[in-house]
Parts: C-alpha cells; sequence; structure tokens
C-alpha cells in the first residue's frame, strides 16, 4: 500500500463511488431505452455535436458520451461554437483556426448502463473537465488512464488536486478487470477529443 493510500481514505472513496454511482452527473438515460432513442435524446441536447460510443466487452457496461465544445474568445469570455462534426477539409481548417488552448469543453452529457466503477467514473469526469480547456482536458485524462495503468504511479500534491474526486479510482489499477470500467467514459472523451 502506497503513502499516499490508506483504509480510511479507501473508505471514503467507497462511499463517494457508490453515492455518484445513485445520482450521475449529466446522465441522460439507461441504455435500456435503445441506441436509437439515446441518440434522439443526444442530439435534443446539442444537435450538431460529436457522440462517442463506447461498449466494455468483458463485462457489458457501454456508454454514449456527447462533447460541446466552443471556442473562449478572450477578452469578454464570450463563446462561439465550432463545428468539430465537419468533414476533414472542414475539421483540419478548424483546428488550424482556432488555437487549440483556447478550445473548451463546454458540455458532457452521457447516456449508458454499467457498474457502480463504470457511472460513477464518467460523472466525476463529466465534473472535472466541464469548463476546461482542451489542453486541460487531455492532461486530466492522461493523468487519469496513468494513474489506473502504472501500478508505479504515485500522485504528486498537484496531480492528486487536478485528479480531484477521480482520485477515489486509485485502487482500481489492483484489479485489472476494473480498469476498463472505470477508463469506459474517459475512453469516450479521448475519441471525442482526438476529432477536436
Amino acid at each position: 500500500m502506497s503513502e499516499f493510500w490508506n483504509e480510511d481514505l479507501a473508505q471514503l472513496y467507497q462511499s463517494l463511488i457508490l453515492d455518484v454511482a445513485r445520482k450521475p452527473f449529466h446522465k441522460v438515460d439507461e441504455i435500456t431505452v435503445g441506441a436509437k432513442v439515446i441518440m434522439q435524446k443526444l442530439q435534443h441536447l446539442h444537435s450538431d455535436c460529436p457522440i462517442s460510443h463506447q461498449v466494455n466487452p468483458t463485462c457489458g457496461d457501454e456508454l454514449y458520451l456527447q462533447a460541446k465544445i466552443v471556442t473562449n474568445k478572450s477578452a469578454n469570455n464570450a463563446v462561439a461554437e465550432v463545428d468539430v462534426h465537419a468533414n476533414q477539409g472542414e475539421t483540419s481548417a478548424a483546428k488550424s483556426a482556432f488555437d487549440r488552448g483556447k478550445l473548451m469543453v463546454d458540455d458532457l452529457n452521457w447516456a449508458g448502463s454499467g457498474c457502480s466503477i463504470s457511472e460513477a467514473s464518467t460523472s466525476i469526469m463529466i465534473k472535472l473537465i466541464m469548463g476546461t480547456t482542451i489542453e486541460s482536458a487531455n492532461k486530466t485524462l492522461e493523468s487519469f488512464e496513468h494513474m489506473l495503468t502504472d501500478l508505479q504511479f504515485e500522485p504528486s500534491e498537484e496531480e492528486a488536486a487536478s485528479l480531484g474526486d477521480a482520485m477515489a479510482f486509485y485502487n482500481v489499477r489492483n484489479y485489472p478487470n476494473r480498469i476498463k470500467c472505470a477508463l469506459l467514459g474517459w475512453m469516450s472523451l479521448k475519441d471525442l477529443l482526438q476529432n477536436v
């Protein structure tokens, strides 16, 4: 057990995971209503925003994640939507037209069904990522992925602070069958951000 992790912290984080899974953040619906209904509900929220569909074949967790990406127009903080659903030529133009450091994740919504770890991880990710720049979102995503896949990872105070409640999943790395559960929403986000 690391210096960071102890039994009291483990119990606290277990409670956090269960509480968040019971009351997920920005969840639109369960997957049981069917893919067509879910796509319609997400598209109703933001019709031009991309959606990533991910499935964990090991346990059957499944989710759809939608991201609204905007650009922050510095001085007055007004935002303008960026069409990340454009064809390849237009996407390249959008990438050169906007400084990626100014692009931000304005809204994230999801639908799906999964275990407590999967659902809580997705909800906590959304709380961490919404309102941040693409650059910051990618750094947080990389830190989270690194935390779960590198058994030598010991978080610095800065890393632990940037991961916030996502540190609740620190011990998941000791259970290889559960790592994909914790990463499912994050991989959906990674998929969406790679197209920006």
